[in-house]
């Protein structure tokens, strides 16, 4: 709805239509005079309309280090995918009590890999401080955890989307737990077993409902073992550390992966549209490779975020605002609306794209989008803008 509509902008409504009308009726790189069209009388200067599609000149992929600080957490091993899950509750001092049980439950929301295959994992005492805001795959291979397990190892399998796991823990680790003043805890990590070939997602500290978080129930009693109260923990920090090996193997491809992030750069040539050229439309499209795409069904909209790098040198350097595109059904081509982006280019620098999974995904999942670039070799696969642009004939 267009609400406060001022003198003049009826005349500016059919400019914009007589110029919409005229890219519908052009080829690529045709161009149109208006100087003798209808509503002329609304146009001072002889125009033309362009209509281009521009290749990508370059791209680039890359590794980039984030904080898992999602909603959803990862744990178990899939072809090369790996990930840990550390955690860590926070319990009050309890001096005088005795341990009787003690579980820890997880509620797992997602999947990926091979739902028919086994699941297990053991715990792992962390043997040092550590921050969810810090914690990297690096990080926890050399010392962080004691190596061998403490409790129950778990062994099981993918039930449901959606499934309770529960798991015993030591009661005397428990025990300390609940002597802060005598006993510094970090918490535990949970490595998934070598049969493991199936990566659940697990609700996090961070989820918005507390009946989902990761919960300790313990069941104490007094120094004779009598049953006292069954008690509740679920405060506490998590996350999660990924791993993925060779994921840039095949050099026609530009990769964006979640959970063990990877992005890419993409860049345009538009030296040849003039500046101070009017952008009336600018489409961005991509094609995906499904067959070295990994994305499960928890995903939904399969969608994709390119960003305005701010930076020649600094890939880490974007507007946090991107662009959203998305691939329309029975198709492999994501389109972005980028008309924005390249009136930007020509009125300023080109420093081009940054493309990344949605934050969503990025931090929850170990979606994988591969997509052709420039160097692909069918042309027709390479990334491309099509621009229509306005321009004063000369």
């Amino acid at each position: 709805m267009i609400e406060g509509r001022r003198c003049g902008e009826k005349e500016s409504f059919h400019l914009i239509a007589l110029i919409a009308l005229s890219a519908v009726l052009i080829g690529c790189s045709d161009e149109v005079s208006l100087t003798n069209s209808v509503g002329n009388q609304f146009i001072g200067t002889d125009v033309q309309i362009r209509r281009d599609t521009l290749h990508a000149i370059s791209s680039s992929t890359f590794k980039q280090f984030l904080p898992m600080n999602g909603r959803v957490n990862l744990l178990g091993k899939t072809g090369n995918y790996e990930a840990f899950y550390p955690l860590q509750f926070q319990f009050p001092q309890r001096d005088t009590i005795l341990v009787l049980s003690a579980k820890l439950t997880l509620r797992a929301v997602s999947w990926c890999g091979d739902s028919a295959a086994s699941f297990g994992f053991t715990a792992h005492k962390i043997t040092r401080a550590w921050s969810q805001t810090t914690l990297q795959w690096d990080s926890v291979q050399s010392g962080f955890f004691e190596s061998t397990p403490t409790g129950d190892p778990y062994l099981g399998s993918v039930e449901s989307d959606t499934q309770l796991i529960v798991v015993s823990l030591d009661t005397a680790m428990v025990r300390q737990w609940l002597q802060p003043n005598t006993f510094t805890q970090y918490g535990l990590i949970l490595v998934p077993t070598p049969t493991t070939n199936v990566v659940r997602g697990i609700h996090a500290f961070l989820f918005d409902s507390t009946q989902f978080y990761p919960t300790v129930e313990v069941i104490a009693g007094d120094r004779t073992g009598t049953p006292l109260d069954t008690t509740n923990y679920l405060s506490g920090f998590d996350t999660f550390v990924g791993n993925i090996d060779n994921l840039n193997s095949n050099p026609e491809l530009m990769y964006v992966q979640s959970g063990v992030v990877y992005r890419s750069t993409l860049s345009f040539d538009i030296t040849s549209i003039p500046v101070g050229a009017i952008i009336n439309s600018a489409q961005m499209l991509l094609e995906l490779n499904p067959a070295a795409s990994k994305i499960t069904k928890f995903t939904g909209d399969e969608t994709v975020a390119a960003h305005l790098l701010t930076s020649s040198t600094d890939n880490n350097s974007f507007e946090n605002v991107g662009l959203l595109g998305s691939k329309a059904t029975s198709s492999n081509v994501f389109s972005f609306d980028a008309r924005g982006a390249v009136q930007l280019w020509v009125n300023g620098t080109n420093n081009g794209f940054l493309l990344r999974t949605t934050n969503l995904s990025e931090f929850s999942s170990f979606d994988l989008y591969a997509f052709y670039n420039q160097t692909a070799s069918d042309p027709s696969l390479r990334p491309r803008l099509i621009v229509v642009y306005t321009t004063e004939r000369n």
